[in-house]
């Protein structure tokens, strides 16, 4: 018995069924108005391969939309009245574990850094915000984020091919063992183990 195993081919995770690619959803959260706007300005977000779903004035607020839209990427800064930045991105992380989070703030203070390092942040800009820099972030995020999902498509589709597979191996195996020519060291322990 001769068998032949075809691995599947990789999916285009970056691409939607129509072959369109898939464009990463940003949140911007921070109490003033126009640094929201310059946020959304200041680069070519579309161009970058992000699409903005929300922009808000408060972390509650963003806190209970960010359940409903889920974000791939949350811009946030960390000194607002109410819920801080960081506050803000512990509970996010709680609800939403995958979604990426990048502090802005105007304090380059060594402090900051240490507790954004704890409740998860990815990345971390001072302002005034570098226009070069934000997008240098943004592509790393979108890249980082884009691997992990190729890696876990992988990993389903490997986990559904040897699920898929796993009768013919059997099969294929028990029919050599009951074969009388088997002899015991052709075939590993380990695949006897296995059965």
């Amino acid at each position: 018995m001769h068998v032949t195993v075809q691995l599947p081919e990789l999916l285009q995770i970056s691409k939607d069924e129509g072959g369109y690619m898939q464009k990463l959803k940003l949140m911007i959260v921070d109490d003033e108005y126009l640094i929201r706007q310059y946020i959304r300005n200041c680069i070519d977000w579309e161009r970058l391969g992000y699409t903005i779903v929300g922009e808000l004035g408060t972390a509650q607020g963003a806190l209970q939309l960010a359940e409903e839209l889920k974000p791939d990427v949350v811009l946030t800064d960390i000194c607002m009245p109410g819920l801080d930045g960081l506050s803000f991105t512990g509970l996010l992380k709680g609800s939403c574990p995958n979604v990426r989070v990048i502090a802005v703030t105007g304090h380059d203070d060594f402090e900051y850094a240490q507790r954004g390092i704890r409740v998860g942040l990815d990345n971390y800009l001072l302002k005034p915000i570098d226009e070069k820099e934000l997008e240098n972030v943004a592509l790393e995020i979108k890249e980082s984020i884009l691997s992990q999902q190729s890696q876990d498509e992988l990993f389903r589709e490997l986990t559904d091919y040897r699920r898929q597979n796993e009768p013919i191996v059997r099969e294929y195996y028990l029919k050599k063992l009951l074969e009388p020519d088997f002899h015991q060291d052709s075939l590993s322990e380990n695949a006897v183990d296995s059965l």
